[in-house]
């Protein structure tokens, strides 16, 4: 409860900072406090447009990300570590999501751990039964 008053009163001490609102405490007793407050006519502005940037101009930013990997360095990469697909597949998917990864999409900034991420994944889907490589309807199901 202590919690809740002093978010109130820090809302209340900002309205009144602003101008946009006259706060008055109306009435103190055990532990409780009612206020008055009358919100003053402000001119509606409109809020302005958010321009998104592309990830490659945005502050601070993975260098590759303006300059992506190569297929030679992703094909050599995933040899590497014996990854089951391709590089074009993962040079694909990745330019598909705007190398960005999970729901929030964060900007990749190592392709190299995205590349084993995939790798974990597939072998994960193979053990669980999932489609697969040898799966013959692996075609029908979305990527």
């Amino acid at each position: 409860m202590r919690d809740t008053r002093k978010r109130v009163e820090k809302i209340l001490a900002l309205l009144k900072r602003m101008g946009l609102a006259e706060v008055r405490v109306v009435q103190e007793g055990n532990g409780f406090r009612w206020y008055s407050v009358i919100v003053q006519a402000t001119e509606k502005k409109p809020l302005p447009k958010k321009q998104r940037l592309p990830l490659a101009e945005k502050p601070g930013i993975s260098p590759f990300l303006q300059h992506p990997p190569t297929h030679e360095e992703v094909s050599a990469y995933l040899k590497e570590i014996g990854a089951d697909f391709s590089a074009e597949d993962f040079l694909l998917g990745m330019e598909r999501r705007g190398w960005t990864w999970g729901k929030a999409r964060n900007p990749v900034v190592n392709w190299k751990a995205e590349a084993r991420t995939w790798k974990k994944t597939r072998e994960r889907q193979k053990l669980s039964g999932q489609a697969g490589a040898d799966d013959p309807y692996k075609d029908l199901l979305r990527p």
